[in-house]
């Protein structure tokens, strides 16, 4: 990357971040309750989040930053309720870090799971069609990891296209069987299952987070034996962790009722 575009992106995204964390500072201060002058503040910071991370990405050319960037823009548009924007800067964060993670698993895995996350509860928050959701995301993710050379689609008589997949790169194409919001919290716990495995101490406060995250997933869904069982599985975890701060929360959850 340019020098100066790494400065000015770089410059771009602490503003963004600032103005981020801003917003959720006068959330947390609120304690959900919000008056109009404290609401139109924090939708002002989010506005200017935005603004600054597509400036960022603009310039951007490190693949690990505009992932990174495309992280955080999902987030951002997942507090304003702008779900069809946070899911377009999401994919692409998928997209990104599953590429990442493919060569340097130790360093991406991490993020990889986290926007895996991210995504399912963007996606959790559409109201659409679930088949139709499903469809979309799996031909958008299929498409962009063609573009990136990762696979060819090709025209054909016989159909639309075919897919050519490298034989060194067909697991990349795990992503494109995720298609619904339960899909990506699972697939996000299946990566930190098996970095917890790898190290527990730091890793399995994260594999519980996973897990708590699909509480509130089936909660929603008034799903409630799923929501009770991926609970206890958090439990679990999280007991063994409670110097770990969202770990003491899923504790005092469990052992208060």
């Amino acid at each position: 990357m340019k020098k100066n575009n790494s400065k000015s992106a770089e410059k771009f995204y602490q503003k963004a971040k600032k103005y981020y964390l801003n917003a959720l500072d006068i959330m947390e201060s609120s304690n959900g309750h919000m008056d109009d002058k404290r609401a139109l503040k924090v939708k002002e910071n989010f506005n200017k989040s935005v603004e600054y991370l597509n400036k960022a990405l603009d310039v951007l050319e490190d693949n690990a930053a505009i992932a990174n960037t495309n992280l955080l823009l999902g987030c951002v548009y997942i507090e304003l309720e702008e779900y069809e924007n946070a899911k377009e800067s999401l994919v692409d964060s998928v997209v990104e870090y599953t590429l990442l993670s493919k060569e340097y698993p130790q360093k991406y895995d991490l993020d990889l799971a986290q926007t895996c996350s991210y995504l399912g509860e963007c996606l959790s928050n559409l109201k659409i069609n679930e088949l139709e959701l499903k469809n979309e995301i799996a031909l958008e993710l299929t498409f962009k990891l063609a573009d990136r050379g990762i696979f060819t689609p090709v025209t054909t008589e016989s159909s639309m296209f075919e897919i050519e997949i490298p034989e060194n790169f067909s697991e990349c194409l795990e992503i494109q069987e995720c298609g619904n919001a339960e899909s990506f919290y699972f697939k996000a716990i299946e990566i930190y299952s098996k970095l917890a495995n790898d190290n527990p101490a730091e890793y399995e406060p994260h594999l519980a987070s996973g897990y708590y995250e699909l509480v509130i997933f089936y909660t929603n869904l008034n799903r409630q034996q799923d929501a009770n069982l991926y609970l206890e599985k958090a439990y679990e975890i999280a007991k063994k962790h409670k110097d770990n701060p969202f770990c003491q929360i899923i504790c005092k959850m469990v052992e208060d009722n």
